[in-house]
This record gives structure tokens, sequence and C-alpha cells, in this order.
């Protein structure tokens, strides 16, 4: 009878931890408690549009990239859209999956969840958030980018895969992580600006492999579901006179003044790894044989373009916009000349 009492209250109190463990889930990443098996797909990455099945006589397009594809930030995917509705007689129907700092590994594991990848292009437009993860020690540095608050923690979700039947185990070593890295025991880069004392490590370029996995991983899959990938060479200004004080009194060469270059870095290692980046860029370009894109020669470096480093005016989000639809147009012309 004390057994049976013992194994009763056990599986009471297990019950409670589990009900609680869903609550703090559902609170924290706004999660449906009764799917917490997609709490990456739903919960970190729940920028995410519905993919219904693609009609084959649209033409379908998936942007991935940062903020500055983002809607919220400029408005390059109307543009495409409209340009591209003026100039083909099809459909156009875009997808666009860019969210303020994702970085390459954010769109790859993105493009993965996709239900449908039928897409006839795939936009890819990346360059700085990348860069932001230099900013830490060699020791610390991690290819697949769980230096990063942001990472690991999606690396936890991922090594749990029981999460879906029961979430304590998750919930507990989410309440670790968090008590580890407030005793400095597990030191990581934080996901919004790095540390001061961190900045100075950003002069070595350490995630040149990771950035070319990972845009090199969407190019190999997009392949098997016959998406012509086009890639762009990431476009940026940074003043001669540029500081960050400058840049608070908004007296800095930018139109709104959006973000200061010291979210991502210092400015000379800022601009060292998008340079590092866009060589990559082009190198995979030429390996694969894709279109390729040079908004970072095209747009013109003042602040009628720019809003700060990276994100662009109306102006801007036009021609970079336009740069995209001339391929896509000149492309789709020539699949009609060979019917």
């Amino acid at each position: 009878m004390k057994r049976r009492v013992l194994i009763i209250n056990i599986v009471l109190i297990l019950c409670l931890f589990e009900i609680v463990s869903r609550i703090h889930l559902m609170n924290r990443y706004n999660i449906n408690p009764f799917r917490v098996q997609y709490i990456v797909k739903e919960g970190i990455y729940n920028n995410l549009p519905h993919n219904d099945v693609l009609d084959p006589d649209d033409l379908n397009i998936l942007i991935l990239g940062g903020s500055v594809m983002y809607s919220e930030y400029g408005n390059v995917e109307q543009s495409l859209e409209i340009i591209l509705t003026d100039s083909i007689n099809r459909g156009v129907n875009i997808v666009n999956f860019s969210c303020p700092s994702h970085t390459s590994l954010d769109s790859y594991k993105k493009y993965n969840m996709l239900s449908h990848k039928e897409f006839d292009y795939i936009l890819i437009y990346h360059g700085i958030n990348d860069v932001f993860l230099n900013n830490c020690p060699k020791y610390v540095y991690r290819d697949n980018y769980t230096h990063c608050k942001w990472f690991r923690r999606i690396e936890i979700f991922d090594e749990h895969t029981e999460k879906g039947f029961y979430s304590t185990p998750l919930v507990i070593h989410l309440i670790y992580e968090e008590i580890m890295q407030r005793m400095h025991k597990h030191k990581l880069l934080p996901s919004d600006r790095p540390p001061e004392h961190w900045v100075e490590n950003g002069r070595v370029i350490k995630n040149k492999q990771a950035f070319r996995d990972n845009i090199t991983a969407i190019i190999k899959d997009s392949q098997q579901y016959g998406s012509e990938v086009i890639l762009a060479e990431f476009a940026y200004y940074i003043p001669d006179n540029y500081n960050d004080e400058l840049f608070k009194q908004k007296m800095a060469d930018y139109g709104n003044h959006h973000s200061p270059v010291s979210i991502w870095g210092a400015p000379e290692y800022v601009e060292e790894g998008i340079k590092s980046n866009n060589k990559i860029l082009r190198n995979l370009s030429l390996r694969y044989n894709l279109p390729y894109i040079y908004p970072n020669y095209f747009i013109p470096k003042s602040g009628e373009y720019f809003n700060d480093i990276c994100h662009l005016t109306a102006s801007g989000c036009q021609m970079l916009a336009f740069e995209f639809a001339e391929k896509i147009i000149a492309n789709e012309r020539t699949k009609e000349d060979v019917k």
C-alpha cells in the first residue's frame, strides 16, 4: 500500500513539474503548450510566414536575409514585387523569411523548416550579422555559432528530442544554462551587441568557414528542388568621419540613423568582416555558376541611400530590388526564348 502511494505521489509531482514547465515555455516563447516539440519553428522562429502549397503557375520567390530585407526596415520586397509584376506575365508570390539579427545559419535552419521548397528563385542577402559572431576570443568561438546565446539556446532545444512528450528536462536544462551564464562559467556572446571587453577580438575573422558552409548548404539543398539561387554582394557604407557619438547626434551622413555600427562591432573590423563574406559569396557564385549582383558597387555611398551602415532608404531599397529583379527578368526571358 505504501509503495503504491509513493508511486502515485511521484507521478503527481512529475505531472505538476510538467504542467509548470509547459506554462513557463508558453509564457517565455509564446508557444502552444501542446506543441512544445515545435518550439524552435513556432517559438524561436515565430516570424515565419505560413507556407502553403506553392502554385506552379506563379513565379515563386523566397527571400533569405536579415533586417535589410525585412519589411519594417525597408520596402525591398514590395518594390521587387511591383517591378516583377509589371515585367513578367505571371503571378508573383514572394515569401520573405528575412528577420532582424538573423544570420546565414538562421536562414539555413528556416529553409529546412519549409514544408514546400519548390521556389523558382531564392534570393540570399547576408553579410553583416554573421560578422557580429567574430566578437569573441578564439577559444570561445564555435563554427556552429553556439558561442552565441541565441544559438546555444536553439542547440539545447534540439538536444531534447523528448520535449514533445515530457518537457521538464528541457526547462531544467535551460535554467541550469542560465545559472552557468550568470556565474560566468559559460562564456557566451550576447545576442544584441558585443561586450566592450570582447570587441577587440573582432579583429580576427573567424567565421569564414561557417559562412561558406551555411550558404553552400542552402545552395545544395535548393538544387534538389530546381530552385535558382541569386547571391548578392552585401552593400554597406561607413562615412569617413564616422563615430558613434556623431551617429547618436544624427550628424553622420545617413538618412534616418537606424543602428550604430557598434551593434556589430568596431567599424574597421565590421568592414573587414563584410568584405570577407562578400568574397566568399562571389567565389560561391563562380563555383556553382549562380547569378550574382553587385549592390555594394551600384548603390551610391551617401545618406540618400543608406540609413546606417547597411539599412537602406527608400531609394536604396528601390535600387537593390531592381538589381534582383533584373536578374530574374533576364533569366525568365531566356527561358521563354528557349521554348
